[in-house]
């Protein structure tokens, strides 16, 4: 089986000039969506909070949270 991903374009909501089209990859077992701190930074998205994450190897990480979607 091999891997299926996504293109999405994400947006700084508060400048939608900032932008920029990703290749996301879709996992099944996923609830939320990331991107790395670079993209974030170059977006001029603004941390607003943590959450943590439960790896499947069992590691635990803190990051970014989500800030909004929309269609």
């Amino acid at each position: 089986m091999g891997e299926i991903y996504l293109e999405l374009t994400i947006a700084n909501i508060e400048d939608r000039r900032r932008q920029k089209e990703l290749a996301f990859l879709v996992d099944t077992g996923a609830t939320r969506a990331w991107v790395s701190k670079q993209v974030a930074k170059e977006l001029g998205i603004k941390k607003i909070g943590e959450i943590s994450l439960e790896l499947a190897n069992g590691n635990v990480r803190n990051r970014l949270c989500v800030i909004g979607t929309e269609p």
